[in-house]
C-alpha cells in the first residue's frame, strides 16, 4: 500500500473522525479547540463542521455497543475495559474493518488506497482477494506463454544455416497453432472480461492496456512489441471467435 501521509497506527476518535470528514487540513486547529472546551460541553469544530461530531458519535457507539475495538494509546483491551477518555483509541486495522462492515460506501483515503475505493462496494474482501489472485494468474500464465512463443523464435533465429527441409519441420503445426491462439485468446478474454455482476477481472480496460503493459515489462524482447502482439491478438480472438465479445482496440 503507498505511503499516506493520514494514515496512523491508532486513532483517537476525534482523529478519526476529523479524517474520515476529510478534515486532515484543520487537525491541528480541531484538536487544540477540543484540547480547550470544557468537559460535556460541545467542541466549537462540531458547531463549525456537523460532520465531525456526527462521525465521532458514530465511532464512540459502535465502540460502546462492542462493534469496534478499542484500546488504551494503541494496546488493545478486553471488551468492557475502562478507559479514559483522552486515552481511548482505535487500531488502523480494527477501524478499516469496522468501516468496511457497517459503512461499505464510504471509503475515506485514510483507510483505503485509490485501487481499494474503485472497489464496488459489494464486493468483500474475500471475493476480492479470489479475483485478484485469479488476475494475477492470468497475467503469469499469458507472460508465459508470450516467454514460450519468444523461445521458439530464438530457435529459428539462432540456426541462419537451416535448411527448408528443418526450417519446415520446426514450424508448428497447424492444430499447435490453433492450441495456442485459443490459449491466447482465453488469457486475453478473461483479462478484458467482466464477472456476472460486472466486476472487472482485471484492471486492463482495452487491449491496447494489455499491450503497452507487456512491451514496458519486456522491452527489448524478441517478438514483445506493439505491431507483433496486435497481430497475434487479432489472430487468437478470431481463432477463438470472441473479437466481437471484448472491448474495442483502443
Amino acid at each position: 500500500m503507498p505511503y499516506n501521509p493520514h494514515a496512523k497506527t491508532y486513532y483517537r476518535p476525534l482523529e478519526a473522525a476529523l479524517r474520515w470528514c476529510n478534515l486532515s487540513a484543520h487537525e491541528e486547529q480541531i484538536l487544540a479547540e477540543a484540547a480547550q472546551s470544557p468537559a460535556f460541553q460541545p467542541h466549537p469544530c462540531f458547531l463549525r463542521w456537523p460532520c465531525l461530531q456526527a462521525n465521532t458519535e458514530k465511532i464512540l457507539d459502535a465502540i460502546h455497543n462492542g462493534e469496534l475495538r478499542y484500546g488504551c494509546l494503541g494496546t488493545t483491551v478486553t471488551a468492557g475495559t475502562f478507559i479514559e477518555s483522552h486515552s481511548l483509541t482505535v487500531r488502523h486495522t480494527d477501524l478499516k474493518s469496522w468501516m468496511s462492515d457497517y459503512y461499505p460506501d464510504q471509503k475515506p483515503s485514510f483507510l483505503f488506497d485509490a485501487f481499494e475505493r474503485k472497489i464496488h462496494s459489494g464486493i468483500t474482501l474475500d471475493a476480492f482477494q479470489v479475483i485478484k489472485a485469479e488476475h494475477d494468474s492470468l497475467v503469469k500464465k499469458m507472460e508465459s506463454q508470450c516467454a514460450e512463443c519468444q523461445f521458439n523464435a530464438q530457435k529459428v533465429d539462432k540456426s541462419p544455416g537451416i535448411d527448408l527441409v528443418d526450417a519446415a519441420s520446426s514450424v508448428p503445426s497447424e492444430r499447435s497453432e490453433k492450441t495456442n491462439l485459443n490459449i491466447i485468446g482465453s488469457l486475453l478474454d478473461l483479462l478484458l472480461g467482466k464477472s456476472p455482476s460486472g466486476t472487472p477481472y482485471s484492471r486492463f480496460e482495452t487491449q491496447s492496456a494489455v499491450i503497452s503493459s507487456l512491451v514496458a515489462h519486456h522491452t527489448g524482447r524478441l517478438g514483445i512489441t506493439k505491431r507483433t502482439l496486435e497481430r497475434k491478438f487479432a489472430a487468437a480472438r478470431q481463432s477463438l471467435g470472441t473479437g466481437s465479445a471484448l472491448p474495442p482496440i483502443r
